[in-house]
């Protein structure tokens, strides 16, 4: 596995062109000013050079640079322990932008089988089961669950034709049609499903939902499957939320849609796109991809260099309006020591003091706001 993209987020630094320009712009124009300004209010050339050149290396960006880099260095130094990272400097403020982040169906939903009830009976009932069985488990994700281990030695072969918003259409066994769906599904295909009686309906829960299979145009099997909402993942979502990040889940489970999602989860939960492909692709690792965040681990982990990059912008942003007052009170300094006569203090060691305290509160300010608690890194990482 490769990550591609790096040279092209460090190199171009386009979100530092334009702060950075505006600092150097203002340390010029300072120092330009209290040139002039000393100039008339000595009548002397020399005081006037001294307080140009006094006022530029106070107001010097350099707490600007330390927190536009340094604060990817902290991230990474934290991220990196836990098989996490982004990549390159543009990463931050590339994902602190209104985002989309998709995950698995089963990193929010465990289902569960209620049970399974044979429509139609008859000798072909138990190769009817491996074949859907068999499905199942090339479907995977939450559908996947369902899916029992074949007892035969050989397990059906599947192909996937097509996937549609309400149910799946496969060929088993090189001759075998499949079709697993609602209601509505399998009527645009020509196959009528019994009305529920009021009991059933009466009894299931929101978090209930049934799905059918028919095999060969014939109605076969019902299933009755419980979704169990993950709490842990319902934090995350709503933490991405405040990151400016919408979830999606990636899924192939014919009972999940945005109306089943609304219904299922809490009142209060912050909403998640249903992501359906229109055919069936199998996970296969990848080989290279562009990306500025990096996980290792769970696909969970992912939040930790999101939760990063929000955090780097704001030290950034920081950084930024300090540089401003450090530059606004320097040359204020220098206009005062020009008018009493006493440039002379302005020398290499007060500059230097100056701009080191400067960076010293940068430096406090990007360690307070990017640690292990603001990140949400766990105490222990397991090494696998």
């Amino acid at each position: 596995y490769r990550v591609s993209g790096f040279f092209r987020r460090a190199n171009t630094l386009h979100t530092a062109h334009v702060p950075l320009t505006i600092l150097l712009g203002t340390s010029f124009a300072l120092a330009v000013i209290l040139g002039f300004a000393t100039a008339i209010l000595t009548s002397s050339l020399s005081s006037a050079l001294t307080a140009g050149m006094a006022a530029l290396m106070l107001s010097t960006p350099l707490t600007a640079l330390f927190a536009f880099f340094y604060p990817l260095v902290r991230a990474n130094r934290l991220l990196t322990q836990h098989n996490c990272a982004l990549v390159g400097e543009e990463s931050a403020d590339e994902y602190c932008a209104k985002k989309t982040v998709v995950f698995a169906d089963v990193d929010l939903f465990t289902a569960q089988k209620r049970a399974e009830i044979s429509v139609r009976e008859g000798t072909d009932l138990r190769s009817d089961l491996l074949l859907t069985g068999a499905l199942f488990r090339k479907l995977g994700g939450t559908v996947g669950m369902l899916g029992q281990a074949a007892n035969s030695r050989t397990t059906p072969s599947v192909s996937i034709v097509r996937i549609r918003t309400g149910g799946v259409e496969a060929i088993a066994d090189g001759s075998r049609h499949l079709l697993v769906g609602d209601v509505a599904f399998l009527a645009k295909s020509g196959i009528r499903v019994p009305s529920e009686s009021s009991d059933d309906t009466l009894r299931r829960t929101e978090q209930t939902a049934r799905m059918y299979v028919a095999v060969d145009g014939v109605l076969k099997l019902s299933y009755e499957i419980e979704y169990r909402p993950n709490r842990n993942f319902e934090d995350l979502i709503r933490e991405l939320a405040d990151r400016n990040t919408t979830v999606a889940i990636h899924t192939y489970d014919p009972n999940l849609n945005n109306a089943f999602l609304q219904t299922c989860r809490a009142d209060t939960a912050e909403p998640v796109e249903v992501i359906k492909p229109g055919r069936f692709e199998e996970e296969k690792p990848l080989e290279i991809a562009d990306s500025g965040a990096v996980a290792l681990g769970s696909a969970t982990d992912l939040v930790y260099p999101l939760h990063a990059a929000h955090h780097i912008s704001h030290v950034r942003h920081f950084g930024f309006r300090i540089q401003l007052i450090a530059s606004l009170l320097g040359a204020a300094a220098v206009l005062l020591l020009a008018l009493f006569g006493k440039l002379s203090l302005v020398g290499a060691l007060p500059i230097a003091a100056y701009q080191g305290f400067w960076v010293l509160v940068s430096l406090f300010a990007a360690n307070s706001e990017i640690n292990r608690y603001t990140l949400g890194l766990p105490r222990k990482k397991e090494r696998k």
